[in-house]
């Protein structure tokens, strides 16, 4: 059956969930949606399959305040049942804070997604990174980080996709792109920024995708909600 809605889903993804790859995430939603027993549209042909979108991948030890879901349907369905449903079912470190509908042409989540805005927290202390601190990466003109691709190295220049860079009570706040065309692993800024840095800390830190922003045009934009500063 076609299309007849294209219900978006706001949710959160939190504690021991943040350890979840985005493929396994993806498996979660989509069993969910299942069990929630929502009229879920289906692809064609020989191997049909839930008609389900995501968000930009959130990289494993960062949790989620704000993700976003799309799930086309063959029935209208309310808002707040759908929601309600999901929350039935969902596993622990799950939950869908708000839903709303959005026209079935509108822009796919992966075009529309322009920024991703983050909190950077330490859990046992200060983070160590100063206003100067701040204002001396931001200064920059370039920062070129090495990354490695299916084998292979390269330069890349991380500098035009750090949008806003802010100190915070209790750490850091970031505005990264996060665009078709170009998007910026937290974690790339965070070993730039913080004095120190290495990837045994993983665990000291508390790292938060608190947003997305959608392009200007897109018919329901999902913006972070406004700075919470958290405290370990």
């Amino acid at each position: 059956m076609a299309a007849v809605a294209r219900l978006r889903l706001i949710y959160s993804k939190g504690g021991l969930a943040r350890f979840l790859a985005h493929l396994d995430t993806c498996n979660v939603l989509q069993r969910a949606v299942r069990r929630a027993e929502l009229p879920v549209a289906f692809s064609e042909g020989f191997s049909p399959h839930p008609r389900v979108s995501f968000g930009p991948p959130l990289p494993i030890f960062v949790e989620g305040e704000r993700e976003i879901c799309d799930v086309e349907l063959v029935e209208e369905l309310p808002v707040q049942q759908a929601v309600e449903r999901m929350n039935r079912t969902l596993p622990s470190g799950f939950a869908v804070v708000e839903a709303s509908v959005v026209p079935l042409k509108a822009p796919s989540i992966t075009a529309a997604v322009r920024q991703a805005t983050y909190r950077v927290a330490a859990l046992d202390g200060e983070l160590g990174v100063t206003e100067a601190r701040v204002a001396q990466v931001l200064s920059r003109q370039e920062i070129v980080i090495e990354k490695e691709s299916r084998g292979a190295r390269r330069s890349v220049d991380i500098r035009p996709a750090i949008l806003a860079l802010t100190v915070v009570e209790a750490g850091l706040e970031a505005v990264l792109e996060a665009s078709p065309s170009r998007t910026l692993n937290v974690f790339d800024l965070i070993r730039e920024v913080v004095p120190g840095y290495e990837p045994a800390w993983l665990g000291r830190l508390a790292v938060v995708r608190t947003g997305l922003a959608l392009a200007a045009d897109e018919a329901s934009p999902v913006a972070p909600r406004p700075a919470r500063p958290r405290v370990p």
